[in-house]
C-alpha cells in the first residue's frame, strides 16, 4: 500500500475547504494587523501632561492644557476610555507655524 498523506485535498474533494482556508487567513491577517496598533498606542502614546515634560526637556515649553486643546480642535490624538494619548506622528501634526508663534510669549513652564 503506498504511503498517503490525509491532505485536505484528499479529505475534502469539492474543495469548498479552500474557501474557508482563504477567509480564515484574511480574518487572521486582519485580526493581527489591528493587534500591532494596540502596542504602538501602549508604547510610544503619551499623555498630554507627558508630552509637555518631554518637549520642555528640548527646550520647547508647551503646557498640557494647549497640546490637549489643539489635538481635540485638530482630531489627531487616541482616546482610551478618559485618557488622551498621542503618538509621536500626532504631535508632528499639531506642530504647525501657528502652535510655535503662540508660544513664544507664554511664560517658561507654563
Amino acid at each position: 500500500m503506498p504511503n498517503q498523506s490525509y491532505s485536505s485535498d484528499f479529505l475534502h474533494p469539492d474543495k469548498t475547504h479552500l474557501v474557508c482556508k482563504a477567509k480564515l487567513r484574511l480574518i487572521a491577517k486582519s485580526y493581527m494587523e489591528r493587534r500591532k496598533t494596540v502596542p504602538e498606542l501602549l508604547t510610544h502614546g503619551r499623555t498630554p501632561e507627558e508630552w509637555s515634560q518631554t518637549l520642555a526637556g528640548h527646550g520647547v515649553h508647551v503646557s498640557p492644557r494647549l497640546i490637549r486643546s489643539k489635538a481635540r480642535e485638530t482630531g489627531n490624538y487616541r482616546q482610551l476610555g478618559h485618557l488622551m494619548l498621542l503618538l509621536p506622528s500626532h504631535i508632528e501634526a499639531l506642530i504647525e507655524p501657528g502652535i510655535a508663534k503662540e508660544n513664544l510669549n507664554r511664560p517658561l513652564g507654563g
